[in-house]
């Protein structure tokens, strides 16, 4: 038996020399609890926020402050290409415009179409009256949201940078 500085290692060895992982490899099981403490932190930092908290942003009067973010370089894209609905900070236009087809980005926006938990129904549901299923409602799309508060969408700022580069170049052509 080894000899070990500390009694949670020491017990760990006496009681599984080794644990099993991924097939013929070995791991100590030392290293496995250092995995989930290591696995937990990152689930931690990676923690996004609560439907509640999303249902609160996408009031109208939080949305403009949650689209167009004051510049801060320690957000990726400097804060400029956020999803409200995924509460997520995206490199650029084009990344964002990929997630908003993405399969995620539609689970979240089924997700949010059930009303969020109250404490309504938290009492109906410890007996305090009969129990109502949760009602459905219609979540704003991205375009909807820009649209809705004054922005242009973002194929439409494409669509227009195009048909200025082509009208400048059918003019000089022309000339």
């Amino acid at each position: 038996m080894p000899l070990c500085k500390t009694y949670r290692y020491q017990v760990l060895v006496n009681h599984m020399e080794y644990a099993h992982f991924c097939g013929s490899q070995r791991i100590d099981v030392v290293k496995l609890t250092h995995l989930f403490y290591w696995w937990k932190a990152i689930k931690t930092k990676h923690r996004v926020r609560d439907l509640d908290e999303i249902t609160e942003d996408l009031k109208p009067q939080n949305v403009r402050s949650m689209i167009r973010q004051r510049i801060d370089y320690d957000l990726p894209g400097a804060g400029q290409n956020y999803c409200v609905h995924c509460a997520k900070h995206f490199i650029s236009d084009k990344a964002l415009k990929e997630h908003l087809g993405s399969r995620p980005h539609k689970r979240r926006l089924k997700e949010l179409e059930i009303e969020p938990y109250s404490i309504e129904e938290s009492e109906r549901a410890a007996g305090m009256g009969n129990y109502i299923n949760p009602k459905r409602r219609k979540v704003m799309e991205y375009d909807d949201i820009l649209e809705a508060i004054g922005e242009k969408c973002i194929d439409d700022e494409q669509k227009t940078a195009n048909n200025t580069q082509q009208a400048e170049i059918t003019s000089s052509s022309t000339t």
